[in-house]
């Protein structure tokens, strides 16, 4: 009777070491994966400190902004902290909130004063605009603003 436990007795144990191995081999594949994400997150951080500055326009759907804003270029600034974007968008100040997430960006709520000029259709634009916008890329001293993998607005840091 021993005997025809015994054989039992080692499928079990063999099972047992075999589930056990395969669920510490999972525990370092994470460590490694969580480990490997991490270069990500700083670049993310890196960019958040990056955009706290004031940027000014440079190009708004492939035109220069000087074509565009003749007089006063648009500018912007980020307060990452407090989750806020405020700016001169050429002949109005405006603010609006900030989501940020990795490259992901998103402004909404943007309101403005309601000054007139003769940029003001170019102004609305450059607005509408800014909340369309869903990813952001900081290199240097150049902001890249993308709506659906298309790149819409360009800024570099003022001076």
């Amino acid at each position: 009777m021993k005997t025809q436990t015994t054989p039992l007795s080692l499928i079990l144990f063999f099972c047992f070491l075999i589930f056990g191995t395969s669920r510490t081999h999972l525990a370092k594949a994470q460590q490694q994966e969580k480990r490997s994400s991490v270069p990500e997150a700083t670049q993310a951080g890196q960019n958040e400190k990056a955009l706290e500055a004031t940027w000014k326009l440079a190009e708004m759907d492939g035109e220069a902004v000087d074509d565009l804003f003749p007089h006063n270029h648009p500018t912007i600034e980020f307060n990452v902290k407090e989750n806020q974007v405020a700016g001169f968008a050429g002949c109005n100040q405006f603010h609006g909130q900030l989501t940020l997430d990795g490259a992901y960006m998103k402004i909404v709520g943007v309101v403005a004063t309601k000054k007139a000029c003769p940029a003001l259709d170019e102004e609305e634009e450059f607005l509408a605009i800014l909340q369309e916008i869903d990813q952001y890329d900081v290199t240097g001293n150049e902001l890249s603003l993308w709506s659906g993998g298309q790149l819409l607005l360009t800024f570099r840091k003022a001076e």
